[in-house]
C-alpha cells in the first residue's frame, strides 16, 4: 500500500474529528448510523472512506460544512481509486 494513500486516509480522519468537535450536541439526527470500524480503519490509513461512511457524515455535516469543503476532504481524494 503506497504511503500517500494512508496520509491521505489520515488527513481525512483528522477532518472529520475536527468536524465532530464543531458540530452542536443536539443537531445530529436521531436515526443516524456512522460505522465506527469504517472510521477506525480510516485512521489507521487502511481503508478509503466507505460510501456509507460517506453519505452518514454528509448528512451530519450538513450543518456545519459546505458541499464544496466536504466534497474536498472526503470524497475528491479517493476517487477513481480501485480500493475504495
Amino acid at each position: 500500500m503506497p504511503m500517500e494513500n494512508v496520509e491521505i486516509r489520515r488527513q481525512a480522519y483528522a477532518y472529520i474529528r475536527q468536524r465532530l468537535a464543531e458540530l452542536p450536541v443536539d443537531g445530529a439526527e436521531p436515526d443516524l448510523f456512522v460505522p465506527l470500524d469504517d472510521l477506525r480503519l480510516l485512521r489507521e490509513g487502511l481503508a478509503d472512506p466507505s460510501a456509507e461512511l460517506v453519505a452518514s457524515l454528509r448528512r451530519l455535516f450538513g450543518y456545519v460544512v459546505g458541499e464544496t469543503e466536504f466534497e474536498t476532504h472526503l470524497v475528491l481524494p479517493f476517487e477513481g481509486k480501485n480500493d475504495r
